[in-house]
């Protein structure tokens, strides 16, 4: 099959999200629509690269980013030519959950999106605020735990130099876990972050739900169920 997938910029289940790409990515094809935010988050997350490495960067085999095309490129025209078997749009933010519900296409996931239903396309959309969820932050640094070391291992062996004055550039750094492994005084890790959604957001999922051909999922693993059916 041909998969279009939307990321957008949400930290909740984007990991999940990229392995499940991965799994699914064997046997089908995907084009990626990455938003601006999403880049800066797959990119923050260490997980830009991982993604480069799930397409052959063939036709329907892309990635199609924000930040290199309009927000109606036109390869959104595919979806008119009914090139794609599905859409899915994993993880989605609750700005873009609000935006699709109530019919705004001012991004390229929501153009995507907006395309895919008026072309009567099978959507799954994975909304982040869909429940009570538990994630991880990017690689943070605990100012109380830092002592500042002069030889501070975890910046001299940083492969991306990606620490400078006991600061993470997350722009540089991909989560290999090295800092967290040689840093004496266990001052880097990840954060466990817990988020509930608010009424609007809920409310705002409702409505995206009714929509022709769309089907709300909380849990990644329901896409690969939803794909393999």
């Amino acid at each position: 099959m041909n998969i279009a997938w939307g990321i957008t910029g949400a930290g909740s289940h984007l990991t999940n999200t990229i392995k499940a790409a991965k799994k699914i990515s064997t046997k089908n094809k995907i084009t990626f629509f990455v938003s601006e935010a999403g880049e800066e988050v797959l990119k923050t997350y260490g997980l830009f690269d991982e993604l480069n490495q799930l397409v052959s960067n063939e036709y329907l085999d892309e990635i199609i980013r924000e930040t290199t095309n309009t927000v109606s490129t036109s390869k959104i025209g595919r979806f008119m030519l009914g090139k794609y078997d599905y859409l899915i749009v994993s993880p989605t933010t609750s700005n873009t959950v609000a935006k699709m519900a109530h019919g705004i296409s001012d991004t390229l996931v929501t153009n995507v999106f907006t395309s895919a239903t008026k072309s009567d396309l099978e959507t799954i959309v994975l909304a982040v605020d869909k429940g009570k969820d538990v994630s991880k932050s990017p690689m943070t640094l605990e100012k109380e735990k830092c002592q500042k070391c002069q030889d501070c291992p975890p910046k001299q062996k940083c492969p991306n130099n990606a620490i400078h004055q006991y600061q993470i550039n997350l722009s540089k750094c991909n989560k290999c876990k090295l800092c967290v492994e040689i840093c004496r005084h266990s001052a880097i890790g990840q954060k466990e972050i817990i988020l509930e959604p608010r009424k609007t957001d809920s409310k705002n999922i409702r409505e995206l739900n009714k929509t022709e051909n769309v089907r709300v999922v909380q849990e990644v693993s329901k896409i690969i169920d939803l794909i393999d059916s």
